[in-house]
This record gives structure tokens, sequence and C-alpha cells, in this order.
């Protein structure tokens, strides 16, 4: 298929979704047999309508026979290529990932580099970290209608930090609250629910049930910030954070001896406060998508209203694919 004149295109095909300063207000156009991109469906409105039609009949057939749309190795991926991103020596300058039509997709990433906003800061890109779509929105008609990005079930975004541009410290956005104070409302939390009725009758239920033997890890996704300034803002992240210290807990009471239960929680919203207070009370925290590949048949997952597809239709966490 001829590629658009004004590209240099890369070998093999692959589809730049980013722009060099890592924004998503260009695309370049790349060569698919089930996906063409080519610039004219950006501007023959019939044409790219048809071709988004087909596109969202394909993603269909397939989550209807079972393709995953998110697995390990798409996972396993995305971390060595960040992890290379990272590297303080020589970082790699983009990630590439594999679209649901099998063209490869390639975003750039550029760790450390910055631009002024209002003086006297400046934003400052850093860690990448990957963005999820369900099917309700790849089939959507009013969300998914940009042909470069139709097949993309999951993309890459890059975390940002605002520092100022003499001093190069980091300005919060959000203020969030000291060590002590967000330790001490956890630990209340904590002792609230170990009292609660509702925590009793999770003891009652799994020490009920057959899985506890099976049972190696606890993996929370989405569980939000604990340490947000005002305490009636943390509730529900307190809350469920306990949760999974309390799965932990019933589970090394009735297996007493055997190997610990580990502990894992990812979501962007953590501060450097929550990791602090998390991993004392033995919560790992980690980068996003990492949590994903510690979870298999052995997994109790906890999700409570997150905003990546966690558990859609069969769209849920196991094995070795996550669909």
């Amino acid at each position: 298929m001829e590629q658009p004149s004004d590209l240099e295109p890369p070998v093999p095909p692959y589809l730049s979704c980013l722009s060099e300063d890592g924004t998503l207000r260009e695309f370049d156009v790349a060569a698919d047999i089930e996906a063409p991109s080519q610039s004219h469906l950006l501007f023959d409105q019939k044409a790219r309508e048809s071709m988004l039609v087909k596109a969202r009949q394909l993603i269909q057939a397939k989550y209807d026979k079972g393709i995953p749309f998110f697995s390990k190795d798409v996972f396993r991926s995305a971390v060595e290529q960040f992890d290379r991103c990272l590297d303080v020596n020589e970082p790699a300058k983009s990630v590439t990932l594999s679209a649901l039509d099998g063209t490869m997709v390639r975003f750039n990433v550029n760790v450390g580099s910055e631009f002024e906003i209002c003086p006297p800061y400046k934003v400052v890109k850093t860690k990448p970290a990957l963005d999820y779509y369900a099917l309700e929105y790849l089939t959507s008609p009013e969300l998914n209608d940009i042909p470069d990005r139709v097949y993309l079930s999951v993309s890459v975004l890059q975390a940002t930090e605002y520092r100022h541009v003499e001093t190069g410290e980091v300005a919060e956005t959000v203020v969030p609250a000291d060590y002590d104070t967000a330790r001490a409302r956890f630990e209340r939390e904590r002792e609230f629910w170990a009292e609660s009725a509702q925590f009793a009758r999770l003891r009652s239920i799994l020490t009920s049930s057959c899985i506890i033997p099976h049972i190696r890890n606890v993996v929370a996704f989405g569980c939000s910030s604990m340490s947000r300034q005002y305490e009636d803002r943390n509730k529900a992240s307190l809350s469920q954070h306990s949760l999974i210290l309390e799965v932990r807990d019933v589970v090394m009471a009735e297996r007493e001896g055997s190997p610990e239960i580990r502990c894992f929680a990812q979501d962007p919203a953590y501060t450097s406060v929550d990791e602090q207070v998390l991993g004392e009370a033995g919560i790992t925290v980690l980068d996003d998508p990492r949590a994903w590949l510690a979870v298999d048949d052995g997994s109790v997952v906890v999700s409570i209203s997150p905003d990546i597809p966690m558990a859609n239709g069969d769209d849920a966490p196991g094995g070795e694919d996550v669909d």
C-alpha cells in the first residue's frame, strides 16, 4: 500500500500516534491491510466512516471469539520498554505496542523533556504508563471515531511534574496530608473495619470457602490515594486498603506457617506519602502496568470502581491473558 509522500516510513510499518513532543495533536500514518490509515481517510468522510464501521465490526468479532484485548505479553513488553525509557545513561525514545489488527504502534516517549508554562514553573515529562480502552469504547461511534486510533486497546501516556524553573523543586498540584497524618488515619480506619460486621462476614466467607489454600497474593487496582489533605475525601480509599490487609491477614491466620501472602497495589494517584504508609503496612506499590504481571490464578484481585477495564463482561484479569 502506498505511503503518504510526506512520511519517511519505518520498517516494519508503524503507526506513530504521538507527535515529537509527546502530545496527541498529530498523527503520522502507516500502511496496514486490516486498518488502512492513509491520509485520505481523514478528509474523505465516506471512506472514513466505512473504515470505522469495518474496524468496529472486526473488534466486536474478536471479542466474541474470546481474543484477548489485554494480554500479559503486551504488559511484559511494555514494562521492558518502559524500563529502557527510564535508563539514565541511554534512554529509549519510543515504545512499540501491537494494536488489535496486528499493526505495530509506536509512541514517542521523552523522559525528562520539559517546557515552560506559567513562570516560574515548567512541566517535566516523567515515567510512561498505559492507558486502557474497553470494548464499549472501542465499538462506540461517538467515542472511537479517529481512524488512526480505532484499533488501540492500549496506548502510552506520560506522567508529568510541575517544577520550579530555577530550583527544580516539584510543585504539588494537590497538597497531600503529611506522613504522620496519613498513617494515623489509616491505622484508625483499619481498627474500625477490623471490628465491623462487614469484615466479620468477609472472614466467615473466606474461612468457609475452599480457596484459601490456593491464594498466593492480593493485587489491588485503582484504590486511589489515602493522603488527600481533607480526611472525608479519603474514606473510600482507606477502607479499600484496609480490605487488602484484612484478606491477607485472614489467609495467613488460616495457613499458619505457610509462605507470606504478598500484597500489591497500582494506581497513578499514589503519592510518596501513600507509598511509604502502604509499604510499612505490607503493601508494595507498583507502577503501571506491573501489577498486572502479579495476577495469576492464585490472586485475590481488589478493584472497586476503577477507570480501567477490570471486569467488563468477560473482561477480567487472570491466567495468561487479561481479556
